[in-house]
C-alpha cells in the first residue's frame, strides 16, 4: 500500500521505499523443463537471492517445502540468514517447527500467525504477532469430507511428541 500511496490504516509508520519487489508463491513444476515443484521453487529463490540488495522487499510461500523436510527446514534457515546478511525485508511463510522456533532465537526476525477460529476451522484473518499458530490438518480434512477412518489413522500415526507440541502451542496463544 505504501509503495502504491494508498493510505495505510495506522497512526504512526516508518516505511523504506523498495527498489524492488520479489515474490516466490506456488507452484511451477514442469514435466516438459524436468522441474519438480521443489526444483521449480528452488530455481526461482535462486534467481531472487541473485538480485535482492538492502532496497528489496522479498516474499516467500513456504520456503524449502516440497523436499525432505530436515533438509527443506535446513536450506529455508541458511536462505533467511542470507536475506538477512543482504540487509533485505523479507515475509517468510512456513509449517516448519524448527524455523519458529530459530525465528524466537532472533532478534531481527518477528514471529507472527494469522488468526484462526477453532470452533468454525476458519481464518480470521488477523495478524497475531509474537504467535505461533498451528496447521488444523487434520481437522479440516476432516471437516472437508475425508474419511474419518483416514483422519484416526493420522491421528495414531501423529506422535504423542507433536500432541504435546500442540498442547503448548495452545498454551501460548
Amino acid at each position: 500500500m505504501n509503495q502504491c500511496g494508498l493510505p495505510l490504516p495506522i497512526k504512526i509508520a516508518s516505511l523504506p521505499v523498495f527498489r524492488n519487489i520479489f515474490v516466490d508463491i506456488g507452484d511451477e513444476q514442469s514435466i516438459e523443463q524436468s522441474l519438480s515443484g521443489f526444483s521449480s521453487h528452488m530455481k526461482n529463490v535462486s534467481k531472487i537471492l541473485n538480485q535482492i540488495d538492502s532496497h528489496s522487499l522479498v516474499i516467500m510461500d513456504e520456503l524449502g517445502s516440497k523436499t525432505d523436510p530436515n533438509e527443506g527446514e535446513a536450506l529455508a534457515k541458511a536462505i533467511i540468514d542470507y536475506i538477512e546478511d543482504k540487509k533485505s525485508i523479507a515475509m517468510v511463510t512456513t509449517h516448519y517447527l524448527g524455523i519458529k522456533d530459530y525465528a524466537k532465537e532472533n532478534s531481527q526476525i518477528t514471529l507472527a500467525s494469522m488468526g484462526f477460529n477453532e470452533d468454525t476451522l476458519m481464518p480470521t484473518y488477523k495478524l497475531q504477532l509474537n504467535l505461533v499458530g498451528r496447521s488444523y490438518a487434520l481437522e479440516i480434512s476432516s471437516r472437508l469430507g475425508l474419511k474419518q477412518e483416514i483422519i484416526d489413522k493420522a491421528k495414531e500415526y501423529k506422535s504423542s511428541k507433536n500432541n504435546d507440541l500442540d498442547a503448548i502451542i495452545d498454551e501460548l496463544s
